[in-house]
C-alpha cells in the first residue's frame, strides 16, 4: 500500500479537526458575550452612586474609539476624557494590579461576582491615578 499524501488525512481525523474548530467557535462566542456582559456592567457601576468632584460622567465608547484605542468606556473628568478598557473573568479575579493594553489605555479586571459597589471603587482608584498623572504631566509642562 503506498504513502498518502501530507494532506490528506485519514476521515476520523478530519471529523476530530472539524469538532475541534466548531468548539473554539463556541469558546470565542462565550467569551464574547461574557465580555460584553463584563462591560455592561461596568457601565451601569459607573452611571448612579457617588463620585468625586471631578468626575463629570462615564459612557460607552464609540464604535471609532473601540475600534482604534481599544477603548470600552470613557469617563468624563475636569482634566478632559480618560480611556477605559474592560477585561471579564468567569474564574477569579486578577491580581488587581494595574495594567495597561498595547495601546496604553488603562484596563480594568472585573470579575462577574463583583458588586456594582467594588466595580464602581475600582473604576475610580484606576481613572484617579490616570488624572494624577495627566496633572502632574501638565504641572512639568507650565514650567
Amino acid at each position: 500500500m503506498g504513502r498518502r499524501k501530507k494532506g490528506n488525512r485519514k476521515p476520523h481525523a478530519r471529523r476530530k479537526a472539524r469538532a475541534y474548530r466548531k468548539a473554539l467557535q463556541f469558546a470565542g462566542q462565550t467569551g464574547n458575550l461574557v465580555g460584553k456582559d463584563g462591560e455592561q456592567r461596568v457601565f451601569k457601576a459607573c452611571k448612579y452612586g457617588e463620585f468625586p468632584s471631578w468626575w463629570l460622567g462615564f459612557r460607552m465608547a464609540t464604535e471609532a474609539e473601540d475600534a482604534f484605542q481599544e477603548t470600552d468606556h470613557v469617563a468624563k473628568t475636569d482634566v478632559g476624557d480618560i480611556p477605559l478598557q474592560t477585561k471579564t473573568s468567569l474564574h477569579k479575579k486578577a491580581g488587581g494590579t494595574f495594567r495597561r493594553s498595547g495601546k496604553g489605555v488603562p484596563i480594568i479586571d472585573v470579575w462577574l461576582a463583583d458588586s456594582d459597589e467594588e466595580i464602581r471603587n475600582q473604576v475610580i482608584r484606576i481613572i484617579a491615578e490616570e488624572r494624577k498623572k495627566i496633572l502632574e504631566t501638565r504641572a512639568k509642562t507650565s514650567r
